[in-house]
């Protein structure tokens, strides 16, 4: 690994959540680890120890999107933008 500690970096706390809800991903971890690292942007050379998966993340697994994007509404009212378009008779 590239001078940090894996155990701290969100990318492989990413993987460790989509893991956990995508079985498929994670037998292809268990599989080909190097190669999902890869694929999440962790370099890990062979011979590298792989860290494990947690076994457990508790009782409930909450996924908060910090997309910005999501955050504001689709259409915000602004007047005279000309990016709205009202649709006839919707007033």
């Amino acid at each position: 690994m590239t001078g940090h500690a894996l155990s701290t970096d969100w990318r492989f706390a990413e993987l460790a959540a989509r893991c956990h809800l995508d079985p498929v991903l994670a037998t292809r971890y268990a599989v080909e680890p190097y190669g999902v690292l890869a694929e999440f942007g962790i370099h890990a050379e062979e011979g590298d120890p792989i860290p494990a998966l947690p076994a457990d993340l508790g009782s409930e697994v909450t996924i908060t999107s910090l997309d910005r994007r999501e955050l504001v509404p689709a259409l915000v009212p602004i007047s005279g933008c000309g990016g709205c378009r009202v649709e006839p008779g919707s007033r």
